[in-house]
């Protein structure tokens, strides 16, 4: 394991944080966008 300053883990546990973040609004938002296509159809 190569040893990183305490500087370059919290920047790189950031980068990570925001990633998952995005991916998770990203699958929750195709979640919501599924379900009113859903809505859609069964309305029409």
């Amino acid at each position: 394991m190569i040893f990183m300053t305490l500087a370059e883990q919290r920047s790189q546990a950031m980068i990570y944080g925001q990633a998952y973040e995005r991916t998770r609004a990203f699958k929750k938002r195709r979640q919501i966008t599924k379900h009113s296509t859903l809505f859609i159809t069964f309305a029409l």
